[in-house]
Protein backbone atom coordinates (compact mmCIF):
# COMPACT_ATOMS: atom_id res chain seq x y z
CA UNK A 1 0.00 0.00 0.00
CA UNK A 2 1.59 3.30 -0.70
CA UNK A 3 1.80 6.58 1.08
CA UNK A 4 -0.60 9.80 0.73
CA UNK A 5 0.78 11.82 -2.05
CA UNK A 6 1.73 15.45 0.10
CA UNK A 7 2.24 17.51 -3.03
CA UNK A 8 1.23 17.17 -6.37
CA UNK A 9 2.88 19.36 -9.86
CA UNK A 10 2.20 22.45 -9.57
CA UNK A 11 1.68 22.33 -6.47
CA UNK A 12 3.90 25.75 -4.49
CA UNK A 13 6.13 23.94 -1.78
CA UNK A 14 8.11 26.86 0.96
CA UNK A 15 11.09 25.00 2.35
CA UNK A 16 13.14 26.87 5.53
CA UNK A 17 16.11 25.74 7.23
CA UNK A 18 15.98 24.52 11.16
CA UNK A 19 19.03 25.31 13.61
CA UNK A 20 19.49 21.29 13.60
CA UNK A 21 19.71 21.04 9.76
CA UNK A 22 16.30 19.74 8.75
CA UNK A 23 14.27 21.46 6.61
CA UNK A 24 10.69 22.37 7.19
CA UNK A 25 8.13 22.57 4.30
CA UNK A 26 5.01 24.12 3.68
CA UNK A 27 2.52 22.95 1.43
CA UNK A 28 -1.55 23.27 1.21
CA UNK A 29 -1.07 24.73 4.59
CA UNK A 30 0.23 21.66 6.23
CA UNK A 31 4.21 22.35 7.52
CA UNK A 32 6.35 18.86 7.86
CA UNK A 33 9.57 18.10 8.63
CA UNK A 34 12.50 16.88 6.58
CA UNK A 35 16.35 15.44 6.93
CA UNK A 36 18.63 15.47 4.62
CA UNK A 37 18.77 11.86 4.49
CA UNK A 38 15.07 11.46 2.97
CA UNK A 39 14.91 14.79 0.79
CA UNK A 40 15.16 13.36 -2.21
CA UNK A 41 14.05 9.58 -1.54
CA UNK A 42 11.02 8.52 -3.72
CA UNK A 43 10.55 12.01 -5.44
CA UNK A 44 10.47 13.02 -8.74
CA UNK A 45 11.01 17.08 -9.56
CA UNK A 46 10.88 18.09 -13.21
CA UNK A 47 11.81 21.36 -14.87
CA UNK A 48 14.93 21.32 -12.67
CA UNK A 49 18.12 22.98 -14.00
CA UNK A 50 20.73 20.82 -15.42
CA UNK A 51 24.22 20.84 -13.97
CA UNK A 52 26.09 23.42 -11.37
CA UNK A 53 24.14 26.24 -9.81
CA UNK A 54 25.67 28.62 -8.05
CA UNK A 55 22.58 29.40 -4.99
CA UNK A 56 24.89 31.98 -2.90
CA UNK A 57 28.21 33.47 -4.19
CA UNK A 58 29.30 32.69 -0.34
CA UNK A 59 31.88 35.45 1.71
CA UNK A 60 34.65 35.53 -0.52
CA UNK A 61 32.68 37.44 -3.25
CA UNK A 62 31.53 39.87 -0.57
CA UNK A 63 34.88 40.09 1.20
CA UNK A 64 37.56 39.60 -1.62
CA UNK A 65 40.43 41.29 0.06
CA UNK A 66 40.14 38.55 3.45
CA UNK A 67 39.72 36.22 1.21
CA UNK A 68 42.71 36.74 -0.76
CA UNK A 69 44.34 36.82 2.48
CA UNK A 70 43.28 33.84 3.99
CA UNK A 71 44.81 31.68 0.65
CA UNK A 72 47.56 33.46 1.49
CA UNK A 73 47.94 32.47 4.84
CA UNK A 74 46.75 28.32 3.81
CA UNK A 75 49.56 28.67 1.09
CA UNK A 76 52.09 29.43 3.41
CA UNK A 77 51.15 26.66 5.79
CA UNK A 78 50.99 24.43 2.87
CA UNK A 79 54.68 25.51 2.28
CA UNK A 80 55.76 24.84 5.45
CA UNK A 81 54.94 22.06 6.14
CA UNK A 82 56.02 20.33 2.92
CA UNK A 83 58.76 21.75 3.65
CA UNK A 84 59.43 19.88 6.32
CA UNK A 85 59.03 16.67 4.69
CA UNK A 86 62.61 17.35 3.13
CA UNK A 87 61.61 17.18 -0.55
CA UNK A 88 63.62 19.28 -2.33
CA UNK A 89 62.67 23.06 -2.85
CA UNK A 90 62.21 22.75 -6.83
CA UNK A 91 60.30 20.02 -6.70
CA UNK A 92 57.30 21.87 -4.63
Amino acid sequence: MGQARLCSAGDTVVFAREADGRYAYTVNGMTNMLSSTNSTRGSTFENVAEGWEVVHEGLASQYPEHAALLRHRMKGAWYRSVAGLGFPAKTI
